[in-house]
């Protein structure tokens, strides 16, 4: 039977008895004249009632046609005769093959041909395959009965069709199963009638699972398929499993979407994005994410040899994915696929996953691009593993011979997140990529007895990395190094430098409160690898408390080429305290803006402010309006501000001690309390311009005036406190 379909099966039959008169083709397209003792049938096709798919509300119909040579059985009393299609269309001549079926009140038939098919009163026992082969576009199994107590018969369709897309060129074999174990093929008893049949499966059977493989070759041409199942409704819904000639699986499931079930009737089709993933992988045509099973398939559809494409289709609900490994789950140069994805505008919620294998992330690495996209009610909670995050583990990737990039726009997260020593609200390590109109409201965490890198936005950056238009908000809280409410630092191994290895801030902001140890800032905690660091209009609000090498933006330098420019930022926290007093020998090192200057090339703090107050411990509190201490490098504070409240042992106005060759101090003011020098102690620096302590009761906003912002169209000054527009 050939199968001519667009969305639906519709099927029936009509006969008639043939003559000498009416010759027949035999697919040879030689004429056959049968003997006058011989019994013929002519079928024709009948529309039946235009059928409605179950999970996409559309209408379509399909023409169901016959085949040369297709073969039915024709039941005469308790004789089962070998009838076949002597042409293909819509209209054919059944014809006897071997002996005709004789004389009999009732004739039963049933296609296609089954030997060992019976006949009861009304009922037919015959069998539907669980094993079936595919034909693109059609079927090749199927089921339709007919009665007749003449010679005149209708065909009537028993199963219910599936359809599924292939898009992938390397699948062996699809498996189709209800979620609740329902039976979908093997012998059947159809009850034959005026109405529609009647099935029930035999008793015992066990066929729970239809598999399908390809009809010619050893996989399956990309286009669509179609099982053929015995209709019912799956209370649970159903899953189809294709398997791959590299030995993985694809896994997607159909969700009812209320207590009714999914309906596959008789003579109809079920399709709908529910259950499959369009698309090719394509730029042009990319995978099409809609459910929660989507995302967890997405790992089988790329491909290491070319960039994979998906588009998220629908918002999309995670609750209930325990289990979870990201698309690019391991970091390995050769096994990570560039990968890019196109949020849609749409929200992946509820990603909660109890166990991982791999990467703790929503997509693990990320080297391609990520765009449009909004993570809601993340919980990534994996305190003994690294480099956890809720969107990527990774945005690009280096391991010192393969540089991967990526980029990341318009992308928003929320949530919380708990990890070893690699943790970021939305990514872990950052490697020469750029993140650009996106924000991270989750507030991530290191627990006690772990260390390294924590940080409200990314943990890490390295190389040229850039964040433009970028926020933080949420706490961010380590019992160790390296913590900051947007980036918590650069590696600990230098392995791209110059031009190559420059982090830009710009526009960028974090509000959440900060608990760490050392170093730790606003923005960014450590300085130690990367040759340049740059901050343009930038800020930080929230409270910080620590040990020491603290700042309201960096924390310390630490990179003896480094150079850092920060240029109309400031920072507003209500407080930096240095709670806990260093241990051995170090220092506080508490600044407004910077904490410490240990190594470097050359510093620059131009048009800055910072109003808060600044808290040291008894230890060598070393505490700048500005700066906390420089000893290394060239450092020039140029047009700053601050309104810092001091409680420490050397608290200056600017800058808190200094011991530097060359530091310079240019045409700044300190209007606090507890200062009464612009540099408190150490080697004098020069100053330049009018520098001057004065008593001012500023907004920041008149402050930013003050330092000359109103020129700036990033910000705007109409509040109390300066906002990047």
């Amino acid at each position: 039977m050939k199968k001519m379909l667009s969305a639906a099966l519709v099927v029936s039959m009509m006969a008639a008895a043939c003559t000498k008169e009416n010759p027949v083709q035999d697919g040879s397209n030689l004429q056959v004249l049968p003997n006058g003792d011989e019994k013929c049938f002519v079928a024709d096709f009948n529309d039946e009632t235009p059928v409605k798919t179950v999970l996409v509300p559309q209408e379509k119909t399909a023409s169901v046609e016959w085949l040369a040579g297709d073969k039915v059985s024709i039941f005469a009393g308790e004789g089962n005769y070998l009838y076949k299609a002597a042409s293909a269309g819509q209209s054919t001549t059944l014809v006897p093959e071997g002996q005709s079926a004789g004389t009999a009140e009732v004739y039963y038939a049933v296609y296609p041909y089954n030997e060992t098919a019976t006949v009861s009163g009304a009922v037919v026992s015959t069998e539907l395959p669980v094993n079936q082969t595919g034909v693109k576009g059609s079927f090749t199994t199927h089921l339709a009965v007919a009665s007749s107590t003449g010679t005149n018969m209708t065909f009537k369709n028993v199963c219910g069709l599936v359809k599924v897309n292939i898009a992938s060129d390397n699948v062996t074999s699809i498996e189709f199963k209800g979620n609740s174990g329902e039976i979908v093929a093997g012998p059947v008893n159809i009850t034959v009638s005026e109405g529609e049949p009647i099935y029930a499966p035999a008793e015992g059977s066990t066929a729970t699972a239809v598999v399908m493989t390809p009809a010619s070759g050893s996989v399956f041409e990309p286009g669509d398929y179609y099982f053929a199942v015995l209709p019912q409704s799956f209370t649970a819904g159903f899953t189809v499993t294709s398997y791959k000639n590299d030995g993985r699986k694809v896994v997607r499931v159909a969700n009812p979407k209320d207590e009714s079930g999914i309906a596959v009737g008789r003579a109809k089709i079920v399709t709908g994005k529910s259950f499959g993933i369009s698309g090719l992988g394509t730029e042009a045509s990319p995978y099409v994410i809609m459910t929660a099973q989507d995302m967890v398939d997405m790992k089988d559809l790329t491909d290491l040899t070319a960039p994979t494409y998906f588009k998220i289709g629908d918002n999309i609900d995670m609750a209930g994915v325990t289990a979870w490994e990201a698309v690019n789950s391991v970091a390995a140069a050769d096994q990570i696929a560039e990968i890019h994805i196109d949020g849609n505008n749409k929200t992946i919620s509820n990603f909660a996953p109890t166990t991982v294998t791999g990467l703790p992330s929503l997509f693990g690495v990320i080297v391609g691009s990520c765009k449009d996209l909004k993570v809601t009610d993340a919980v990534v909670n994996f305190p003994n593993v690294s480099h956890t995050a809720i969107l990527a583990s990774h945005v690009g990737y280096y391991d010192g011979t393969a540089r991967l990039s990526a980029t990341v726009d318009n992308v928003h997260v929320a949530g919380s997140v708990i990890g070893l020593k690699v943790v970021g609200g939305l990514a872990g390590t950052v490697v020469s990529s750029t993140i650009t109109n996106s924000t991270a409201a989750a507030d991530a965490t290191i627990p006690a007895g772990t260390e390294y890198y924590a940080g409200g936005f990314a943990a890490q950056a390295n190389g040229a990395v850039t964040f433009r238009n970028c926020s933080a908000s949420g706490d961010v809280s380590s019992s160790y190094r390296r913590v900051s409410g947007f980036c918590g630092g650069t590696s600990e191994s230098n392995y791209i430098t110059g031009e190559e290895g420059k982090i830009v801030f710009e526009n960028c902001f974090s509000t959440g409160n900060i608990n760490g140890k050392y170093p730790v800032g606003g923005l960014f905690g450590e300085l130690k690898t990367v040759d340049a660091l740059h901050f343009k209009n930038c800020y930080a609000t929230g409270s910080i408390i620590c040990e020491r090498q603290t700042g309201g933006l960096l924390g310390l330098v630490n990179k003896a080429s480094a150079s850092v420019v920060m240029e109309n930022c400031y920072y507003t926290g209500s407080t930096i305290e240095g709670k806990v007093a260093p241990t051995g020998s170090n220092e506080t090192n508490i600044g407004g803006l910077v904490g410490f200057i240990a190594a470097g090339n050359s510093t620059s703090i131009k048009n800055s402010f910072a109003v808060t107050t600044l808290v040291g411990s008894t230890k060598k509190g070393y505490v700048g309006g500005v700066l906390g201490c420089t000893k290394a490098g060239s450092t020039i504070i140029e047009n700053c501000y601050a309104d810092c409240s001091m409680d420490a042992t050397f608290p200056g106005g600017i800058i808190g001690y200094n011991t530097a060759a060359t530091t310079t101090v240019k045409d700044c003011t300190y209007a606090g309390s507890g200062a009464t020098a612009i540099c408190a102690g150490g080697t004098a620096v020069t100053e330049e311009g009018t520098n001057s302590i004065v008593e001012e009761d500023l907004t920041a906003t008149q402050i930013a005036t003050k330092l000359g912002w109103g020129s700036n169209e990033a910000w705007d000054l109409t509040g109390d406190s300066p906002k990047l527009k």
